[in-house]
């Protein structure tokens, strides 16, 4: 009885005059919840334990955020990036970036602001084929080896076929993307 007391006295605007009501409640709640924390060093040590011994990465998700903005077709190198610990993200198909080590030969997609999280969907990989650019086309069976030049009709990243036509006769030939940015002839 002594303590809500004192609290009453403590929420006086002077003069024997009580505050308002909406401010009296805020501080009559922080009183009562005082009275429910651990008095003294030993309660104040509990928590500091139980705080240390949770993983940071228990209180939300992990995402790779960039540090500076990022435009479309920008390779993305790691530092550009940072990770970061989010309460709570906004659902996406396909889900977030959750390791800097996930974006290597990976170029933006569209726009990424820096302090947001990078969705998966936001980035793809490098092509080695351009749309447009004169590229080799290389045709081997056994022996025999024939190369051509080519115009791609869309670009490609590594093992993907794409469409090309043929300079010299204006044929439409498919390729599958090779590591050194040629196109091994297929069958199509």
């Amino acid at each position: 009885m002594l303590f809500l007391s004192a609290i009453r006295r403590s929420l006086s605007a002077g003069a024997g005059r009580l505050l308002p009501a909406r401010a009296r409640r805020p501080a009559l709640m922080a009183a009562m919840a005082l009275m429910l924390v651990p008095a003294g060093q030993a309660g104040a040590q509990e928590l500091e334990d139980a705080s240390s011994e949770q993983d940071p990465s228990s209180f939300g998700t992990v995402a790779v955020t960039p540090l500076v903005t990022i435009y479309p077709g920008d390779s993305i190198d790691p530092s550009m990036v940072a990770e970061r610990t989010f309460a709570q993200l906004r659902p996406v198909r396909g889900g977030y970036v959750s390791s800097a080590s996930a974006l290597v030969d990976k170029v933006a997609r569209r726009t990424l602001m820096p302090g947001i999280a990078i969705p998966l969907n936001a980035l793809e990989n490098t092509k080695l084929v351009q749309k447009g650019v004169p590229t080799q086309l290389v045709f081997e069976d056994g022996g025999l080896s024939i190369t051509t030049l080519v115009s791609p009709l869309q670009a490609g990243e590594l093992n993907e076929a794409i469409r090309a036509r043929n300079i010299d006769s204006g044929l439409i030939v498919y390729g599958i993307v090779q590591e050194d940015g040629t196109l091994r002839a297929t069958g199509g």
